[in-house]
C-alpha cells in the first residue's frame, strides 16, 4: 500500500522569527508593480514536523495492517493444505473449502476498506498541512507587500535522471534572483511546531 504569508517592514518579521536579512523589499520601500516571490512547497512539506509525524504514524499503521494480512493469508494457506487430508466432495472438505473462500473474501473486503480509509486520511494530512503552510505564506506576504507567491522546485536537474531533467525543462520558472522565500516559511512552521510541542509538555 503506498504517500504540503500583515503589514510591517521585513526587519520586524525577521526579529520575531530570528531570521537573517533578505533582499526582499519591505512594504514601506515597495516599488511600483507586482511583487512576486517563489516557494518550494515540496521542501516545506519535507521540513514540516506535523506532516512528518502524521505520515510516520500512518506508515507504522500500514505496516501493522500488512503484517496482519500476511498472518491471515498464512492461515488460509494452512487450511488449503488441510484440504488434502479430506476426500474431495466430503462434508469435511466442503466445510473447510467454504471457510477458506470466506477468509479470502473477508480479507479482500477488509483490505479494500482499509486502503480507502488510509487514502482519505492521507489526503486530510496533506490538506491540513497545505492550509497551515498557506497561512504562513499569507502572513509573510502581507507583512512584506508581496502580491503573488508562486510554487516552483528548487531542486537542480539531475542529468542522470530523465524525469528530473524533464521536470526541470517544463518548470515555468526559468530564472529567479533572491525571490525564494522557502527557508523563511520553513522556519515559521518549525517555530510553530516547537511552540506547540513546548505547550503540550507544559500541560503534562
Amino acid at each position: 500500500m503506498r504517500q504540503f504569508y500583515r503589514v510591517y517592514p521585513i526587519f520586524c518579521f525577521l526579529s520575531v522569527f530570528g531570521l537573517t536579512a533578505t533582499p526582499l523589499q519591505s512594504q514601506e520601500t515597495k516599488t511600483s508593480g507586482t511583487q512576486v516571490v517563489l516557494i518550494d512547497i515540496t521542501k516545506v512539506f519535507k521540513e514540516h514536523a506535523g506532516f512528518n509525524a502524521a505520515m510516520e504514524a500512518m506508515k507504522q499503521e500500514v505496516e501493522s495492517f500488512e503484517a496482519y494480512i500476511r498472518q491471515e493469508r498464512s492461515k488460509g494457506q494452512k487450511m488449503a493444505e488441510q484440504l488434502k487430508e479430506f476426500k474431495v466432495g466430503s462434508p469435511e472438505y466442503k466445510r473447510l473449502e467454504t471457510n477458506i473462500a470466506k477468509l479470502s473474501t473477508d480479507l479482500q473486503v477488509e483490505a479494500q476498506l482499509k486502503r480507502k480509509d488510509f487514502m482519505q486520511r492521507e489526503a486530510k494530512v496533506y490538506y491540513d498541512t497545505y492550509l497551515d503552510v498557506q497561512a504562513k505564506v499569507k502572513s509573510f506576504a502581507d507583512r512584506n507587500g508581496i502580491d503573488i507567491v508562486q510554487s516552483y522546485s528548487s531542486e537542480p536537474m539531475d542529468l542522470e535522471d530523465r524525469n528530473s531533467v524533464l521536470q526541470g525543462v517544463n518548470q515555468p520558472i526559468v530564472y529567479q534572483k533572491n525571490r525564494d522565500i522557502t527557508n523563511f516559511i520553513v522556519r515559521a512552521v518549525t517555530k510553530t511546531a516547537q511552540a506547540s510541542s513546548q505547550g503540550q509538555s507544559t500541560q503534562r
